[in-house]
């Protein structure tokens, strides 16, 4: 049997492909033949695995088994906060105001009034915030009988509308002719200003003033006087910066 099992083995080995399975060892395998059968060739799969494949057949490794990838986990997204809507902007306003008021003035004010008033000039800067009705004033005035300087301060009711009535309380200085002496002053107003725009308006005010009676008089020149002053002004303003 044994020289019959030696003649049957080079037919064997000749046959291609004897196993039924790419992956099943040839018989070479067995037989320890170097270089194994004719007709196969070896290949490794992914793994690094060795097994023999017929030459002529196309045989694709085992597939990688592919553990499933985990679900991802949640990622808790905290969201930003919420900002809070800023206010439009309001639009700025001037802050340094000029105001030109031509007029007329009464010195000594009598019971006639403004019958024997004369013209008067008065320039005034005007100061403000950027929001309420406060003012300070400078104010100059040229008048017949003399000059006056003052300070004031001027208050607007309604500054959001633009109908806005005002008053005003001021102290200065004054140099009344022939008297070239200079003595302080008082006075109150009353006036209403109307804004055409933001920056822009139109004024009229109704004046009265008070003055010592001057530096050489008693008191040091503290003491009123009985000299009034009377005036009637009308004009425009604007404000810049």
């Amino acid at each position: 049997m044994l020289p019959l099992a030696f003649q049957l083995l080079p037919v064997l080995l000749g046959q291609a492909c004897p196993t039924p399975s790419p992956y099943d060892p040839p018989p070479c395998a067995a037989s320890r033949v170097p270089g194994c059968l004719p007709g196969y060739r070896p290949q490794w799969d992914r793994s690094g695995r060795l097994f023999y494949v017929c030459n002529g057949q196309s045989v694709q490794p085992q597939a990688a088994v592919q553990t499933p990838l985990a679900a991802p986990m949640p990622v808790s997204v905290t969201e930003p906060p919420a900002v809070a809507a800023k206010p439009p902007p309001t639009e700025s306003r001037g802050h340094v105001g000029l105001v030109l008021m031509p007029g007329v003035s009464a010195f000594p004010a009598s019971d006639r009034g403004l019958q024997t008033s004369k013209p008067e000039a008065q320039v005034a800067l005007e100061f403000r915030g950027s929001e309420g009705g406060g003012r300070v004033r400078l104010v100059g005035e040229w008048t017949s009988f003399g000059k006056i300087g003052e300070l004031s301060f001027k208050y607007n009711f309604f500054d959001d509308f633009f109908f806005r009535p005002w008053l005003a309380i001021g102290v200065g200085i004054a140099s009344i002719n022939p008297d070239a002496s200079i003595r302080a002053a008082g006075s109150a107003s009353f006036g209403l200003d109307l804004f055409l725009s933001r920056d822009f308006f139109l004024t009229g005010e109704l004046k009265g003033r008070a003055f010592a009676v001057g530096t050489n008089g008693p008191a040091h020149g503290l003491a009123i006087s009985d000299w009034r002053q009377v005036s009637l002004l009308g004009g425009m303003g604007f404000y810049f910066f």
